[in-house]
């Protein structure tokens, strides 16, 4: 506790309680200078006591003059009232005898001053100080004197009351406990006669901040001269009639630098207690400044805000206590008007630490202001922390032993929380690790529901099983919408564009869908509970009209729906006799003109025409009769003519019609040979020739404009389809797809997995729009894509090759077709999904080597023997005798030439390994120089037009130059060399040689020397230097990686999990990422120092190279005829794959794997 004041005269104080005590008991009440003049010399400690007793006549409010006195004059002034009496002056109204100027007359009691030196001294201290402040709120001094034993101030007359009398007249019964003010002509009347209470109250508020947002800023300005008031409180504080404040008495003021010019004994505390700071309490003299009057302003407002002091207690002791330790109450509990920040303003200015309080009046006028104007204040509220604190400085000993009962509370709690946070973090790495393992084992059969999992996994931690979890699926899934239908699919189409799709399904559900998987509109047949069976199945559902703008669907009962795109109903059709839609053949529809259409009935094919003025009706335009329910039928693309047949009847030839001048199709011949009937299954037109596809026996070629019928193919190609430059396909049920170039040539059958069989269902053949593609439908459930790209040249290979195999339908595929401009394919089963067949992901038909050149803009990729410029496009053809297998690609330092190691088959009808160097800007071959072997080492010398070379069976490396053609010795090997490298300042040369010897040659100025030599246990083909040159990687046909450092000391990096030989090691531009690629089928991430960031594995053999594209944001693989491009960054990773399917897990997905999800 801070040392307490000590009284000058004890057995004085006490005498006075006594009397006092007397007086209340007998009712009497008696004045200051009554008992001043009882203790004369103590007068000091009697006003002192009288201050704590009765604080209201300290305060400043009017007390009667009870006996004493009035002089008539004092000085030139003749007295006309008394004004005010407090325990050291009388102030009286009074006139200037000659000027005639009324003046408040503050004159000292004789007997309240300390000696009369010190009083003489502080009455010219208040003089002086308040005559150099020349402020409307501050109260102006004419002059001074003594006269006649009495020493006077003449100030300035104020008409208005004092605060404290506004205070008195507050704490009378009323609805607010807001003090009201009278209201500044400035102001106007804010608030209308018939406003409520509540705005009344509010308008006071606002009228209490208006007032002493002026009185901070006439503090500010007494303040801004080096003086601090020390006694702001109401009674020191006149409330003009205009509502304007006035500051008196600068009594107590003392210099900026907090001295008072000796007038305050070290044992005094001046002031009236309610309203000190703190600062002021411990007679801190150093820290008394502007800041504590800041303090008393904030009392004084408090009080009128709230109704009572923020500090009051019966005993001097209990009062210090409670401004030094306690908080007091929140102004809004007792005053609900009081706005948060209003009380924010009123804390901040009460802040017991004057660093803590607003440091000018002007800052807490400026808060006051923003209060008034409903702007954001400056000062902000203590936080929960904030009062904790505080509240522990001043009890520090009950908050020692609360701190460590909570620090015992807590490092129980820590640990437990620690426990629960290991257990926590183990079970969701177990499941981040179950959810990656489960799609790595789901993305065989459901690629786009294995990326969903590897999406959750990584999102519970990123870890390189996720990682590598996420880049497998990524690269395998090409789902890319998911359409939700209802029941199983039978018959679906999509427009050209790609931007609607119509699916029919089994429940009679006709839904259309944006490309987006959102469901447009739908309609469902109602069921007939008479008929025999479920007849609501949609049989057939397709986008009709010239502008492909109409939907029509056909219902197994025979009834025909025609809307337009928005769902709108045109209109119905049924046959007479109503008869059941037959299930469809290969051809859904034929839709050339796009104004008619042709659908099977039960006996009859039935070509029906969209009519009327606004294409809103169904006419039957001809009937082609069938025997049975089943069959196929096909059109010509100009209508010309119609095939029908009875489908997988044995004794049906078919039927041939062609169109006569008035628009009717008449019979002109049978599809077979008249002594040939079997089951046709499949009809397919190419302008006048027809494919024909038969169920056991040969398919037939009828080229109707030459009456010619050529057989092809064994066993029944009953699906066929054409492709483009007159070549078609032909598939049946069991086996693979064949592709004719011609009818009667021999087939070429497309590698494909044995497991994948071509099954009849609907559209099991689907063409692409152009007629270069082709895809099949399997038991397996997977859609297989085939390239079939015409031939350029002789030399090219006509044989189809396997794109893509699209797995995730949950059934057999019923049917498929391009869409898109061939860049998507639309497929149906148990739902619908659109797959993407153009990923920027992936390059088709690169392979070999892989480099980008040096130079950041405009860099150079190096695919086998193709250079791509930065667009993916080709730079030039293919490079010139580059032959079938190009390796070892490298680029000079300057970007502009690339070396690579060839079998130079296409050079001449010399045939031999060569090394080539090319010009990267345009593909020109500058140089070749003979090699022994195509396995020997090549490698750009840094910083020079040389390649360094070096044949597996000659023991010198050479130096040749490409721009000269002329060569010059390196090193002698002594051995036989499988691979080199050269460090990046071109002054050491790492080799592998045979057996099993890792060589380093530094040059010197006498030439190549030996430097070091390293010992291996496994055969290496495989060397690379980092771009710093301090690290050295050497793979090994084990699978395992060893690094060294730049003078071959081993640094036992953990490069370990490839299983097969290294084929390729590179690193980043930034020297920090590594690369790897293997025979096992797999490319692998790393850091410098060895730690495994991603596994990258796709199906299709081994990997043959790697390289980092020249922004350090991805990695490219090259292997199976694809380069394919993978992400460094895992931010980068997640968003790709948010991209690539915009579906979630289906209910059935999530229930699999329920446990791994955290769904139960």
């Amino acid at each position: 506790m801070t040392e307490q004041p000590t009284d000058p005269d004890n057995n004085a104080r006490d005498a006075f309680l006594d009397v006092y005590r007397q007086d209340i008991a007998a009712g009497r009440r008696r004045t200051l200078g009554d008992y001043q003049q009882q203790f004369v010399g103590h007068e000091q400690t009697i006003a002192q006591e009288w201050a704590w007793l009765e604080p209201a006549s300290v305060d400043g409010r009017d007390e009667p003059n009870h006996g004493v006195l009035r002089p008539d004059v004092i000085g030139p002034y003749r007295v006309l009232d008394e004004l005010g009496r407090g325990a050291q002056a009388t102030v009286y109204l009074a006139e200037h005898q000659k000027l005639h100027r009324r003046v408040a007359l503050k004159v000292l009691h004789a007997s309240a001053t300390l000696d009369d030196t010190t009083t003489q001294r502080r009455f010219r201290r208040e003089a002086e100080a308040t005559a150099g402040l020349e402020h409307p709120g501050i109260c102006s001094i004419y002059e001074t004197g003594r006269s006649d034993g009495q020493t006077w101030i003449a100030m300035q007359h104020v008409a208005g009351a004092t605060l404290a009398a506004h205070l008195q007249r507050a704490r009378e019964p009323r609805s607010s406990p807001t003090v009201r003010l009278p209201l500044r002509e400035s102001q106007g009347n804010t608030e209308s006669s018939g406003s409520s209470s509540r705005g009344t109250m509010r308008s006071d508020l606002m009228r209490v901040v208006a007032f002493f947002e002026q009185t901070a800023l006439a503090l500010d300005a007494a303040h801004e001269q080096g003086l601090v008031h020390r006694d702001v409180k109401p009674g020191n504080l006149i409330v003009r009639d205009d509502g304007q404040p006035v500051v008196l008495d600068f009594g107590l003021a003392h210099d900026d630098d907090g001295h008072d010019l000796g007038l305050t004994r070290s044992t005094d505390v001046l002031g009236t207690p309610y309203y000190m700071a703190p600062e002021q309490l411990r007679q801190d003299s150093k820290n008394v400044d502007r800041r504590a009057d800041i303090w008393a302003l904030g009392v004084t407002l408090y009080e009128c805000l709230a109704g009572r002091r923020p500090f009051s207690a019966t005993s001097r002791e209990s009062l210090y206590r409670q401004i030094l330790s306690e908080e007091p109450a929140a102004p809004r509990l007792l005053n609900p008007q009081v706005s948060h920040d209003l009380e924010v303003v009123v804390l901040t200015a009460l802040d017991k630490d004057p660093d803590r309080r607003y440091q000018t009046a002007a800052d807490f006028a400026e808060d006051l202001r923003r209060v008034r104007c409903y702007e954001p204040i400056q000062a902000k509220p203590v936080s929960t922390w904030g009062r904790v604190w505080r509240w522990s400085r001043r009890h520090p000993a009950v908050a020692l032993s609360s701190s460590i009962a909570v620090l015992s509370l807590l490092i129980g709690l820590g640990v437990s929380l620690f426990l629960q946070t290991r257990l926590a973090s183990t079970l969701t790495s177990a499941r981040a690790l179950g959810l990656a393992s489960a799609a790595s084992k789901e993305v065989a059969s459901n690629p786009a529901c294995a990326m969903l999992l590897a999406l959750e996994a990584i999102a519970l931690e990123d870890r390189i099983e996720t990682r590598s979890a996420l880049h497998q699926t990524l690269a395998r899934c090409r789902e890319e919408v998911y359409f939700p239908t209802e029941g199983s699919v039978i018959s679906a189409d999509a427009l050209p564009d790609g931007s609607k799709f119509v699916t029919g399904s089994v429940g009679g559900f006709v839904q259309c869908w944006s490309r987006d998987g959102e469901l447009e509109w739908q309609y469902q047949h109602p069921y007939d509970n008479s008929l025999r069976g479920d007849r609501r199945a949609c049989m057939l559902t397709a986008f009709v009209g010239e502008q492909r703008d109409r939907v029509v669907a056909a219902f197994r009962d025979g009834e025909l729906r025609m809307w337009d795109l928005s769902g709108q109903l045109l209109d119905e059709y049924a046959p007479s006799p109503q008869k059941d839609v037959s299930y469809c053949g290969h051809s859904r529809t034929a839709a050339a003109t796009g104004s008619q259409f042709l659908i099977g009935f039960d006996g009859s094919v039935q070509l029906l025409k969209i009519v009327g003025p606004t294409r809103d009706q169904l006419e039957l335009a001809q009937s082609f009769p069938k025997p049975g329910a089943e069959g196929v039928w096909s059109c010509s693309d100009d209508w010309q003519w119609i095939a029908t047949s009875n489908g997988k009847r044995r004794n049906d030839a078919g039927n041939l019609w062609q169109r006569r001048a008035d628009g009717h199709y008449e019979r002109v011949d049978s599809l077979l040979e008249s002594d040939q009937k079997t089951g046709l299954y499949g009809l397919a037109f190419s302008k006048s020739r027809l494919l024909i596809g038969m169920q056991g026996h040969d398919s037939v070629c009828f080229d109707i404009a030459k009456d010619t019928r050529t057989y092809f193919g064994s066993g029944g190609a009953q699906l066929v389809s054409w492709l483009a430059g007159d070549r078609f396909v032909a598939g049946s049920e069991g086996g693979k797809p064949l592709i004719w170039d011609q009818p009667g040539a021999p087939a070429i059958t497309p590698a494909a997995r044995p497991d994948d069989r071509s099954v009849l269902t609907g559209s099991s053949i689907a063409t692409s729009q152009g007629g270069t593609m082709f895809a099949t439908c399997n038991q397996t459930g997977s859609i297989q894509v085939f390239e079939a790209p015409l031939p350029t040249s002789p030399a090219d290979s006509t044989e189809p090759r396997l794109q893509y195999t699209l797995r995730g339908h949950f059934g057999l595929p019923a049917g498929a077709m391009f869409t898109n401009g061939d860049r998507e394919l639309f497929s149906w089963s148990s739902g619908a999904r659109l797959w993407n067949l153009q990923s920027d992901l992936e390059w088709q038909g690169l392979n070999g080597s892989l480099a980008f050149s040096p130079e950041p803009e405009g860099s150079r990729l190096l695919a086998g023997w193709q250079l791509l410029d930065a667009d993916r496009q080709a730079v030039g053809k293919k490079l010139r005798g580059a032959g079938k297998w190009a390796g070892g690609a490298c680029f000079s330092s300057d970007g502009k030439y690339v070396s690579l190691r060839s079998d130079g088959k296409y050079v001449s009808r010399r045939s031999g390994p060569e090394i080539h160097v090319y010009a990267t800007a345009d593909g020109t071959l500058i140089d070749r120089h003979p090699a022994k072997d195509k396995d020997g080492a090549v490698c750009m010398v840094p910083d020079s037009s040389e390649v360094l070379y070096l044949d597996i069976d000659h023991e010198v490396a050479t130096f040749h130059n490409y721009l000269t053609g002329k060569n010059r010795p390196g090193p002698t090997l002594g051995c036989y060399a499988w691979g080199a490298a050269c460090s990046p300042d071109g002054n050491s040369i790492a080799v592998i040689a045979r057996p099993n010897q890792i060589l380093l040659f530094r040059q010197t100025a006498t030439g190549w020397t030996r430097h070091a030599v390293r010992d291996v246990f496994e055969t290496m083909r495989m060397i690379v230097y980092s771009p710093e040159g301090d690290q050295i990687l050497v793979g090994a046909d084990d699978g395992r990686i060893h690094a060294f450092d730049a003078d071959l000391r081993a640094t036992n990096l953990p490069f370990v999990g490839h299983r097969q030989r290294i084929t390729c090691i590179r690193y980043s531009r930034c020297g920090q990422l590594i690369a790897t690629t293997a025979k096992d089928g797999s490319a692998r991430l790393w850091r410098k120092d060895g730690t495994a960031l991603a596994v990258l594995e796709v199906d299709g053999g081994g990997m043959q190279s790697c390289a980092f594209t020249p922004d350090g944001r991805h990695v490219l693989t090259s292997g199976g005829k694809v380069v394919r491009k993978w992400f460094l960054h895992t931010e980068d990773l997640i968003a790709a794959a948010k991209a690539r399917t915009r579906r979630e897990l289906l209910p059935a997905e999530r229930a699999k794997y329920a446990e791994l999800l955290g769904d139960r």
